[in-house]
């Protein structure tokens, strides 16, 4: 019955949806000629668009990757759980990445659809579909504390996490969540005979043995009662729920794939951005080879196998800043950095051109084509040798749940001046647990000053 009215609202919703969607269309079809008089020295105002009806093909391809994914991004699941800020990230989110299909779509295509129209629509429909989702999780907040439309539920197990998790529910009746009962060393039998004699929609549970419950289980799955699992396994943050063929699994892990989305973005941002700065910089590149074939000689590029995503192993590229055969030296008694890194302020092996590229970070350029190949991202932990790797601690091993970077915390956090490496490893991991788009951008651009004045460069 409850996943029932879960879809019946998940279709409603989706129908609303579609109606603010074309209602969005047609409020921008309407607005899009007065605003360009409005601003008619900054746009071309002779174009007219064409009829209404005419734009129904496109309005329907909008409406279908919009709902694709809004859906993908759980915009149709319970909003009981959500706020509002998270609400307004995952329509923002369906909104950019249609904007990015159809801009797409219409440049291979080469379809005829004003530019202005299409931006206009997609700023209404963020508005629309925010402010629909806000209105309803308020009212049925409001309903909720009225005590209507609540849920009853039943914990399993104590503990510090059932505890705070029944203090949490406590203070949040807008959440609609009444706990009707805490088991604690009850036997399945007299679990199942509550159960029976009162009305419980959800079991929460506790306890990590929770493969004892079988007769538990097997009674809430033949009455329709909502089990869920305590999914707070120690060192694990993230984690998701899929399905292989019909057998459900639970899936833990470090790094943040429960943001898969976002990390898609990251690689077509990376793939995207590689690509330009490999045309843009050709010329430079072109112009350090020559500069480093007359000034050092053979090889220009310097390869060399480093450690990638959860180990993988890949030729890292840089134009050569070192003699030949440098790798084959043993530098230990003037390495600075405490632990499986290597740093020296001085390093003899640095050719005198080697000085010059590397003070401006010139010998990295090659690394954006490992970024276009996907072995290397522009922002991630160092790429580590294998050797360093191999000195690793367990914990130490959670860099390399992410693909190094070009850039990173640790070269925009003053370098030099880190000469311990659990620092390193401390910046690298608060990188990982805390990633963002957000934050990959301001990497990026505190990089720039790091280059061109050569901060921490060696």
């Amino acid at each position: 019955m409850l996943k029932e009215n879960s879809r019946s609202i998940g279709i409603i919703a989706m129908l609303i949806d579609v109606f603010f969607l074309v209602l969005s269309f047609f409020i921008a079809y309407c607005l899009r000629a007065p605003l360009l008089r409005m601003f008619a020295e900054f746009f071309d105002t002779k174009k007219k668009l064409a009829q209404f009806i005419d734009y129904l093909p496109y309005l329907s391809i909008v409406i279908a990757s919009c709902y694709y994914f809004l859906r993908t991004l759980g915009a149709y699941e319970s909003m009981r759980w959500r706020g509002y800020f998270e609400v307004f990230k995952i329509v923002a989110t369906a909104i950019i990445l249609n904007i990015i299909t159809f801009s797409t779509l219409s440049f291979i295509l080469n379809l005829s659809v004003s530019r202005s129209l299409i931006i206009l629509f997609h700023i209404i429909a963020l508005g629309f579909l925010f402010v629909s989702r806000a209105l309803a999780i308020s009212f049925l907040r409001y309903w909720r504390k009225r005590g209507r439309n609540f849920r009853t539920m039943a914990i399993c197990g104590l503990s510090t996490e059932s505890a705070r998790f029944a203090e949490g529910i406590s203070k949040c009746p807008q959440l609609g969540i009444k706990i009707v009962k805490i088991f604690s060393d009850e036997t399945e039998e007299d679990k199942i005979d509550f159960l029976k004699g009162n009305s419980v929609d959800e079991i929460v549970i506790f306890d990590t043995t929770f493969v004892s419950h079988v007769n538990l289980l097997n009674y809430a799955a033949s009455t329709g009662i909502r089990i869920s699992l305590c999914a707070n396994l120690p060192g694990f943050k993230n984690y998701k729920v899929f399905e292989f063929g019909d057998i459900p699994l639970i899936q833990f892990q470090t790094s943040p794939f429960s943001r898969e989305y976002s990390l898609l973005l990251k690689r077509a941002a990376d793939f995207i951005l590689a690509s330009i700065l490999l045309i843009v910089t050709g010329p430079l590149l072109g112009l350090i080879a020559v500069l480093a074939l007359l000034f050092q000689g053979r090889p220009i590029l310097y390869k060399q196998k480093r450690v990638g995503l959860n180990g993988r192993l890949f030729t890292m590229y840089k134009f050569r800043s070192m003699v030949p055969g440098a790798d084959g030296l043993d530098l230990g008694h003037v390495n600075e950095m405490n632990g499986p890194l290597f740093k020296a302020t001085k390093d003899p092996r640095i050719t005198r051109f080697g000085i010059f590229i590397r003070k401006l970070s010139l010998d990295e350029l090659p690394q954006l084509w490992n970024v276009f190949r996907g072995d290397m991202s522009l922002v991630g932990p160092r790429p580590p040798l294998p050797s360093e790797v191999a000195l690793y601690r367990d914990d130490e091993k959670r860099r390399l749940s992410v693909k190094p970077g070009i850039t990173g915390v640790w070269q925009t956090s003053g370098r030099s001046e880190i000469c311990d490496f659990e620092q390193v490893v401390k910046l690298d991991l608060d990188y990982i647990d805390r990633w963002s788009l957000a934050r990959d951008l301001k990497i990026l651009i505190k990089t720039i000053p790091c280059v061109l004045f050569g901060r921490g460069a060696r």
